[in-house]
């Protein structure tokens, strides 16, 4: 116990005398300096120009007389920040045509949420083969412990990066104005919140093959509804009370081919919904041979009890055609499935004759899970008939 004490004055002590020398660069900084698109003052560095760098904000910054307000290593490639970035223009962090060429943007956060990465409306914020975290990467049982607060109510584009450590106790990942296109990032090691949808319109959100993984209560907060669904697509969602957490009015999330808990899906009103989709891949085949037939229409219809679906595509030359078929609906009422009510699934999967005939079919195929497949086998005649 006294060590446990004395480990958290040592603590406090680090935070205290870290906070003195963050002091002394704001007293510096108090009077508002500008060079080309950029005004420092206080703990932030508003930007208002176009296709800024670090190591260009880093230069900027020593040509003021405030180096210390953002370093720039340019052999580890690395930047440490002492204050915020705000864009009202652009930034680009690393480079999306070469992974050699990534960056990494330390924030050094004193308290939780002292620090800020905001994409203020009209901005934009591109991050490739990148790196954003804070200089502690500290995470404690408290809600909000040392990470910093991201918004983008502005423009995001990330891929192949990473956005760890943040605080999402008050931040807002993606708002009602957001744009975002994300691709294979890992929003990881939050504290309470990896990704927090705030009243978005799916149809501007493009999020596919990323992690949204909280050390706190929830991997992805949709938080009410701009529009259309939030769709996630290949994702990975998990946080310690849910991996999947709904709240306000009318959230609606679409999951295609994601992995999380059925049971942790969260509602926090009798409102809401979460369609879960996966792709099959069908084949059609020529029976006896094997052979790939192309241009052959195939169409599942469901046969749950659930919404009613029919889900139609025609074969490529290789034979294949992938359909994206709903498992179930889940709801305040159900949030883990399993009411017959909201299970779309089982489906009939059938290939289709230009005149509507049926020349092969599989019935009750359950669409749960990756990896799913059907190959449906015509007669020769049929596939030497097609388009």
């Amino acid at each position: 116990m006294a060590g446990e004490r004395m480990a958290k004055k040592l603590t406090l002590l680090v935070a205290v005398l870290a906070a003195a020398g963050v002091a002394g660069i704001v007293a510096v900084m108090s009077r508002s300096q500008a060079r080309e698109g950029v005004v420092f003052q206080g703990k932030a560095i508003t930007i208002y120009g176009r296709d800024y760098t670090l190591a260009r904000l880093a230069q900027l910054a020593e040509e003021l007389g405030h180096p210390d307000v953002l370093r720039y290593n340019p052999k580890k490639r690395e930047a440490t920040a002492n204050a915020s970035l705000i864009i009202h223009g652009s930034l680009q962090i690393g480079d999306p045509a070469d992974p050699a060429l990534g960056e990494t943007l330390l924030l050094n956060t004193i308290v939780c949420g002292d620090l800020q990465v905001q994409v203020a409306r009209g901005g934009e914020l591109r991050i490739h083969n990148s790196v954003l975290q804070t200089v502690s990467q500290v995470i404690t049982e408290e809600k909000c412990s040392r990470g910093y607060y991201f918004f983008a109510d502005g423009k995001l584009v990330a891929a192949d990066s990473r956005i760890l450590y943040m605080s999402g106790a008050r931040g807002k990942t993606v708002t009602a104005n957001s744009e975002a296109d994300v691709a294979r990032v890992a929003f990881a090691l939050s504290d309470d919140v990896s990704f927090h949808a705030y009243r978005a319109d799916g149809d501007r959100l493009a999020l596919r093959d990323s992690q949204f993984l909280a050390e706190g209560r929830y991997g992805v907060w949709v938080e009410g509804s701009g529009g259309a669904p939030l769709r996630l697509a290949r994702c990975r969602l998990s946080g310690t009370e849910a991996d999947l957490y709904l709240s306000g009015s009318r959230p609606a999330v679409e999951l295609l081919d994601c992995q999380f808990s059925r049971n942790k899906v969260r509602f926090q009103q009798n409102s809401g919904r979460v369609t879960v989709r996966w792709t099959v891949a069908v084949r059609v085949v020529e029976r006896g041979t094997g052979r790939p037939v192309a241009g052959i229409e195939v169409v599942a219809t469901s046969e749950g009890k659930g919404p009613a679906e029919a889900v139609r595509g025609r074969t490529g030359p290789d034979g294949s055609c992938p359909l994206v078929l709903t498992e179930y609906v889940a709801t305040p009422a159900s949030p883990a499935g399993g009411d017959a009510g909201n299970e779309t699934t089982p489906h009939r999967i059938a290939a289709l004759a230009p005149s509507g005939k049926v020349l092969a079919e599989a019935a009750g195929y359950q669409a749960r899970g990756t990896r799913g497949g059907v190959t449906l086998e015509v007669p020769p005649a049929e596939a030497a008939a097609a388009p």
